[in-house]
């Protein structure tokens, strides 16, 4: 439905706090408009997203992002590694951070949430990644 339209970009991004809430404002928006509900009927989102059988924006959020995750990690050209992995895995310690607006989230730091959401403790050995 609704989150067809915000699954293209989800695997990668690593949203502010804001933009989620903003993502999930318009899905809810989305599924309220499908469902014939309207804000003045006092409907719960939980309740929306049970009668719509919608997962919640978060949830498949996550989802994609660990599943790209394990994509990446999978992939291999010629039993090599792939420049994604490669990318994915590396570190620029020269690279210094912009402190004006506050710690912004990586990408990294929110596949690591993720897999502590879920509680994934060898995701390693579920991506076949020596």
């Amino acid at each position: 439905m609704c989150n067809a339209s915000t699954n293209a970009w989800n695997y990668t991004w690593a949203l502010a706090l804001t933009q989620e809430n903003r993502l999930n404002k318009f899905d809810m928006k989305c599924l309220r408009t499908i469902l014939g509900v309207n804000l003045g009927d006092r409907v719960s989102n939980e309740n929306i997203l049970q009668l719509s059988g919608q997962p919640a924006m978060k949830n498949s959020m996550r989802r994609n992002r660990l599943g790209w995750f394990g994509h990446a990690n999978r992939m291999e050209k010629n039993n090599e590694e792939s420049l994604v992995k490669k990318v994915m895995f590396c570190y620029f310690a020269d690279i210094k951070r912009t402190r004006r607006i506050g710690i912004r989230k990586r990408w990294k730091s929110k596949r690591l949430e993720d897999i502590e959401k879920f509680k994934i403790n060898n995701w390693r050995q579920m991506a076949h990644v020596n």
